[in-house]
């Protein structure tokens, strides 16, 4: 018996890489989605043991119905939506599934690393409470009594760059940063950052797309070629993530981001 069932296709760059550390610690059984809410029953020989992780690349690739279909087959299998950058509107239209979690593909690695809940694994990740689970199930989790309760674990204590044109908004990051235990270098505004010395890292807040900020990411990475840039924008696309790499971005973290996925980036990349 596999421990997740994965629907949909994952051969796309942003959710290859997304599933990558799924697929190193946990046993995988991949299926076409149409042909699993086909089935008439529930084939207890190849359902999976934790969780079933649906691949969306676009809005409206899958139906309610559809979603309603797979939930009555597995009613106790926390249903996890992997969702490419395309998708983000959805949650502003309601036409999300109920119950499911989700997660966009660039955001995946750092939840895989279990930091947004305090666990080590995948497995003990999306094994969540199963759909039935009651108020109190709810509120116990939430109160970190539950299994998954949330747990912040600080970074390597290192000095960072903070750069960005909007001061209130370098200021949250700042706050953050030091939240976590790092040390803070806060210039005034692009593109006066302090001396290279200061920095052990560089966290650049992109003001608009993260395509229209590439050409002050690459000044920015030719004027500090050993130090890593962390980019921040709000949900970029695999595209433009590669476009940044290009340009010398060790690392993007879309917006809105949570604190522990900030903290597991930064870990990644002093290790």
């Amino acid at each position: 018996m596999s421990e997740y069932l994965v629907l949909g296709d994952c051969q796309r760059p942003e959710f290859a890489a997304a599933i990558k550390p799924l697929l190193q610690q946990s046993t995988v059984r991949f299926a076409d989605f149409d042909a699993e809410v086909q089935r008439t029953a529930t084939d207890f020989e190849v359902a999976p043991s934790r969780a079933i992780l649906v691949i969306q690349s676009f809005p409206g690739e899958y139906s309610p119905h559809q979603f309603r279909i797979l939930r009555n087959l597995y009613p106790l299998l926390p249903i996890v939506q992997l969702l490419g950058s395309w998708c983000e509107g959805e949650s502003r239209n309601s036409k999300i599934w109920p119950g499911a979690q989700r997660y966009y593909a660039h955001q995946f690695c750092a939840v895989l690393a279990g930091r947004r809940y305090g666990v080590e694994t995948a497995g003990e990740l999306l094994c969540m409470p199963p759909f039935t689970q009651t108020v109190d199930d709810r509120l116990l989790r939430t109160h970190g009594r539950g299994a998954g309760a949330v747990v912040i674990e600080t970074a390597s204590a290192a000095s960072i760059g903070v750069i960005s044109r909007d001061f209130s908004a370098a200021q949250m990051l700042c706050d953050a940063l030091q939240s976590i235990g790092n040390t803070v270098v806060l210039p005034a505004v692009v593109p006066s950052p302090p001396i290279p010395a200061a920095y052990q890292a560089i966290l650049y807040d992109c003001a608009g797309s993260l395509a229209e900020s590439t050409v002050q990411l690459e000044s920015l990475a030719a004027q500090y070629p050993q130090v890593p840039i962390i980019a921040l924008c709000g949900f970029p696309r695999i595209d433009e993530i590669l476009k940044a790499h290009a340009a010398g971005v060790s690392a993007v973290i879309s917006k809105p981001f949570e604190i522990p996925a900030l903290r597991w980036q930064l870990k990644a990349i002093f290790s």
